[in-house]
């Protein structure tokens, strides 16, 4: 058996992440559950197995576990399977599959980080614009994480926004991009406007699996810009829906 870790582009900005086994022997396996094990995130629940004639590659879906970022982990990433005989395999996870798991690690780890500083959200009300452009207007909002002594010295800045294949989602104030959360201030809002990327398509319009994922870009002082993932809440989705069907329907 081969072991590798895959994440589909509709799980990006999740904890989904697929196991891809792949029966490279000349009698069919049976597979009754399967389980991440490195000690770089904690241990989540096994992924159902399945069978396995010779030849078959099956990616069965499961979740890795919160990220432990200290100590740094040396050691490999690998999958324990449990066999149809309740046996158990161990199998190392090959060197695409471990740098997956690896970028995962460290992208939770520096969210940690940054919780740990501040939150970042939207705001609850996004509103039509009034300027003849078919946009909502609102903001991303920054606030100090209550009892981070150290996280009040440190500086937060909004480096970048981007939108999806059907949304845009820019700056929409004065002075352009960064905007700074100085040290010792408790809070930050960043006018920010969404709108239609204009990709009324059908090829975009069905085959979207993002429309509602934001990226906004943040840098802790000094350290590289850190992509953090916003999801639009329910009423503003259906907002943003509308503001849709009217520019492309």
């Amino acid at each position: 058996m081969r072991a590798s870790l895959v994440q589909q582009r509709i799980d990006e900005g999740t904890d989904h992440i697929d196991i891809r086994l792949t029966n490279r022997g000349r009698t069919a396996v049976r597979i009754r559950e399967v389980q991440i094990r490195w000690s770089g995130v904690s241990r989540s629940p096994p992924a159902r197995g399945a069978d396995y004639d010779p030849g078959r590659t099956i990616d069965l879906q499961t979740a890795y576990g919160r990220a432990v970022c200290a100590p740094e982990p040396t050691d490999d990433v690998e999958v324990v399977v449990r066999l149809g005989d309740n046996s158990h395999l161990r199998l190392p996870v090959d060197r695409r599959g471990s740098a997956l798991l690896r970028r995962l690690h460290d992208r939770e780890c520096a969210l940690q980080d940054l919780a740990s500083v501040a939150d970042i959200s939207l705001s609850p009300i996004f509103e039509r614009s009034e300027s003849g452009l078919d946009r909502l207007q609102g903001s991303i909002v920054l606030r100090r994480t209550p009892g981070s002594r150290a996280g009040d010295r440190r500086e937060i800045s909004v480096e970048g926004v981007f939108g999806s294949v059907l949304l845009s989602f820019t700056y929409d104030g004065e002075g352009g991009l960064p905007q700074v959360l100085e040290a010792g201030a408790g809070a930050l809002k960043v006018p920010v406007a969404l709108g239609s990327s204009n990709r009324c398509d059908p090829h975009a319009l069905g085959q979207s699996t993002q429309t509602f994922l934001l990226s906004v870009y943040l840098r802790i002082d000094d350290d590289r810009p850190r992509r953090v993932i916003l999801v639009p809440g329910r009423a503003l989705q259906r907002q943003v829906t509308a503001l849709i069907d009217r520019v492309c329907l």
